[in-house]
């Protein structure tokens, strides 16, 4: 996809408007439009960069988690979250990004627990984590 017609680019030029509410000279931290939580946030670079974390440098990813951090305090302290989960997905837009989800109590939560594994079904996938 051509940076001009990333939906995340749009955004950061102003050509399509957000609900910003925090940047510096790297990012912008918008509230997402399609929230499950209250607050529910994007992190997105400015520059267009490609949306699989893996294959950023170490240097960008400690860039963007230091401004992950900034945001998620911000969500803290002025939304009563108890804490933020924190997301590294790009499905729906190519365009690198932090989903960032306040958490205000139990049961709120993305990373709710799925149903009991089956012993064998890990270790199989241990057996290929592991493979040499």
């Amino acid at each position: 996809m051509p940076e001009n017609a990333c939906v995340f680019c749009k955004i950061v030029s102003g050509e399509i408007p957000s609900q910003k509410f925090w940047e510096d000279g790297n990012f912008i931290a918008i509230l997402d439009i399609r929230p499950n939580m209250k607050g529910q946030s994007l992190l997105i670079p400015k520059r267009h960069t490609e949306s699989k974390f893996s294959d950023q440098s170490d240097e960008d990813l400690a860039r963007i988690m230091s401004a992950a951090k900034k945001v998620a305090i911000i969500l803290e302290k002025r939304l009563g979250a108890k804490r933020v989960l924190l997301v590294f997905e790009g499905l729906d837009v190519n365009h690198l990004h932090a989903k960032l989800f306040p958490y205000y109590e139990h049961g709120t939560g993305i990373t709710r627990l799925g149903p009991p594994a089956n012993i064998e079904e890990l270790e199989a996938v241990k057996k290929l984590l592991t493979k040499q």
